[in-house]
């Protein structure tokens, strides 16, 4: 029986627009859907704590090894929601990149009085998304998922480390990218494609054609109106915007 065929990329998860299609075994997720697939696979999915769930846990954790020569002691008498919040991100963000939850010995004091907090949160904190994905890489030395391929919309090396160490054991297939376009949006599409295999494509003279337009305006409400009026005329066009998107919904 052929496997999952998956898609994956950080910012995939969640609701998108997709053409309606016969897509039986393929799948786009981003990290939580690609993660709740390997842990259903693997035996090792559970219930997860909500992100409230997991702050309030390491408020309490914070709370036990507070003292007045801690650092974060002055801020969390006044905001301890507040710094619990922030000091749960970077913990995160770490075991995210790979940190096993151990220091060194020679510690910075700010360090040391987090690595104390450590001891406390492998006991009473539910597990972080990089816990999580340490946890699946370790079982996959036993299991292997019914997965096919998996096709990154990042490249590998972009993503967190935990992310590559589980990757690694998958079978990642590469995203090969095709020019679509005609005229001088198709001669830009396969130098775009070509510079992203690590080719240096030549230099390529402006051709007005129609097919590609760049327009700047001097305000970003003159520049909403005139893509709405632009959108109007062409209902079908797909409209990828990256910055200022609650003023372009206005504008539309």
């Amino acid at each position: 029986m052929p496997g999952l065929r998956v898609t994956f990329g950080l910012h995939l998860d969640g609701q998108r627009a997709v053409q309606p299609a016969d897509r039986l075994g393929e799948i786009t997720v981003g990290p939580l859907g690609l993660l709740a697939i390997l842990e259903t696979h693997l035996g090792l999915l559970g219930e997860q704590s909500s992100r409230a769930e997991r702050i309030v846990q390491y408020r309490e954790c914070l709370a036990k090894a507070d003292g007045v020569a801690v650092f974060y002691h002055a801020s969390f008498a006044t905001d301890p929601q507040g710094v619990a919040d922030a000091l749960l991100e970077w913990r995160d963000l770490w075991h995210l990149h790979g940190w096993d939850g151990h220091f060194d010995d020679v510690l910075p004091a700010r360090l040391r009085d987090l690595a104390a907090v450590e001891e406390i949160a492998a006991r009473q904190l539910a597990p972080s998304l990089g816990e999580r994905l340490a946890r699946v890489h370790r079982e996959l030395d036993r299991r292997t998922p019914p997965i096919e391929s998996v096709r990154l919309a990042e490249a590998l090396e972009a993503l967190p480390k935990r992310w590559r160490e589980v990757l690694a054991r998958l079978p990642v297939v590469a995203w090969t990218l095709e020019a679509a376009g005609e005229g001088f949006l198709g001669r830009l599409q396969e130098a775009l494609r070509r510079a992203a295999a690590g080719e240096k494509p030549g230099r390529m003279p402006w051709q007005e054609d129609g097919s590609v337009r760049v327009a700047r305006s001097e305000t970003r409400f003159l520049a909403g109106a005139w893509l709405a009026n632009e959108v109007a005329d062409a209902p079908s066009t797909l409209l990828v915007s990256t910055l200022e998107n609650a003023r372009l919904d206005e504008s539309l």
